[in-house]
């Protein structure tokens, strides 16, 4: 499974490739307006640290003339290996038909129906992106309606980008239905990765080596004596 970061933090995103195997970073157009930058910088930032792996930006606009020439211009700039985020509307979709021809990648964005999942996936898009936390907040259930879309897409070159978490619970569940990809905000995954337990767990093992050999030695440091 890819693991994607849902940011434009700089900071992060270069703190994140330090640490796990990152493929790539997604943004939307709130996501870049917390930035409070210019938007073009912070995407050629982007593509600096990713270099090969996987961008995700969303073209903006209403209409499909919109959408295509945001495309269009967005692979300019940063190459046609990104891939275009378009809603999945009835805008979106002409203008996904269209730029697939042409070959562009496509990630059919904002998610929430089994419908958008079928229309998107006829078309051929790379991915759909469904917004898992705000789908249970429409008062659907998250895992059910992403494990309808795996099985409406099955047989089709699309694939699945999970999207939209808040909680380590909501990352668990959805990763057992062994969807292809998931991005993840920088808070996201700190809750993945900070347990007090473990580090509690931790901290003992090493107290109980310090005093077996006297000092705060390190395997290292007895093995080289």
């Amino acid at each position: 499974m890819k693991l994607l970061i849902d940011s434009a933090d700089i900071k992060a995103i270069k703190e994140l490739y330090e640490i796990l195997p990152i493929s790539g970073v997604t943004t939307n157009p709130s996501i870049l307006y917390r930035q409070n930058r210019n938007p073009k910088e912070v995407l050629l930032e982007i593509k600096e640290i990713v270099k090969d792996d996987e961008i995700h930006i969303q073209a903006i606009g209403t209409t499909c003339k919109e959408f295509v020439e945001d495309a269009k211009a967005i692979a300019e700039t940063l190459g046609k290996d990104i891939y275009i985020k378009i809603p999945a509307i009835k805008e979106g979709y002409k203008a996904m038909k269209i730029l697939k021809k042409e070959g562009y990648h496509i990630t059919a964005t904002a998610i929430y129906y089994e419908s958008q999942a079928l229309l998107a996936s006829s078309i051929g898009v790379d991915y759909i992106a469904p917004y898992f936390n705000r789908i249970c907040k429409e008062g659907m259930d998250g895992i059910e309606v992403i494990s309808s879309m795996k099985k409406i897409i099955e047989g089709t070159d699309t694939k699945i980008l999970a999207a939209s978490f808040k909680t380590e619970e909501q990352v668990a569940r959805v990763a057992s239905l062994s969807v292809e990809a998931m991005t993840l905000s920088p808070d996201v995954y700190d809750q993945l990765s900070d347990h007090q337990k473990i580090d509690d767990v931790t901290r003992v093992f090493n107290e109980d080596f310090y005093s077996l050999t006297g000092s705060q030695s390190t395997l290292k440091d007895i093995l080289s004596t």
